[in-house]
């Protein structure tokens, strides 16, 4: 995925320093110590995109997997907020 990272863009390091990325992803493979589901796998990817703060670079949602999760009982807390041109709505999540 990192190498994907630094092919895919023009400036990987515009917005954090390759030291700190380089120092993440090792973190991050150190890390990697037992299998992992699909789901558990996609935030992992997700939480090292971030580090990149570009917009456009990210891991999608896996909506299906969160989904099965609702549908298997799984918690969430009660309460979706958004934050859209400074404002901050929220809604009342609902079950699945």
């Amino acid at each position: 995925m990192y190498r994907g990272l630094q092919s895919a863009h023009y400036d990987l390091h515009a917005f954090v320093a390759r030291s700190k990325l380089d120092r993440s992803y090792q973190d991050m493979l150190a890390g990697l110590s037992k299998p992992m589901t699909k789901f558990e796998a996609e935030i992992r990817f997700e939480e090292f995109a971030s580090l990149v703060k570009m917009g456009h670079t990210r891991v999608d949602f896996p909506h299906e997997a969160w989904t099965q999760y609702l549908k298997n009982g799984g918690r969430v807390f009660p309460i979706t907020i958004r934050v859209a041109d400074n404002r901050v709505s929220s809604r009342r999540t609902e079950a699945v």
